[in-house]
C-alpha cells in the first residue's frame, strides 16, 4: 500500500487483489443476469400454461359429452 501525496489517500497497488475482485464481481454481474433470465422463463411458463388451462377449459365447454 502506498500513501497519495496529492489527496493523502491509501492506494492498495496488489494487482491480483485487484483482478480477484473484477473476477468476483463480474460473476456476481453473471449470476444476476442469469437469475433474471430465469425469472422471465418462469413469468413466460407461466403465462402459456394459463393459456393451455383456458384453452382447455374452453374446449370442455363447447363440448361437454365428449369428456369422459
Amino acid at each position: 500500500m502506498v500513501r497519495d501525496t496529492r489527496n493523502n489517500s491509501i492506494i492498495n497497488q496488489d494487482k491480483t487483489e485487484l483482478d480477484t475482485y473484477i473476477n468476483k464481481r463480474n460473476s456476481l454481474i453473471q449470476q444476476k443476469e442469469e437469475i433474471n433470465n430465469i425469472k422471465t422463463e418462469v413469468s413466460s411458463l407461466k403465462d402459456d400454461i394459463g393459456t393451455i388451462r383456458d384453452l382447455l377449459l374452453q374446449l370442455v365447454k363447447e363440448n361437454p359429452n365428449n369428456v369422459n
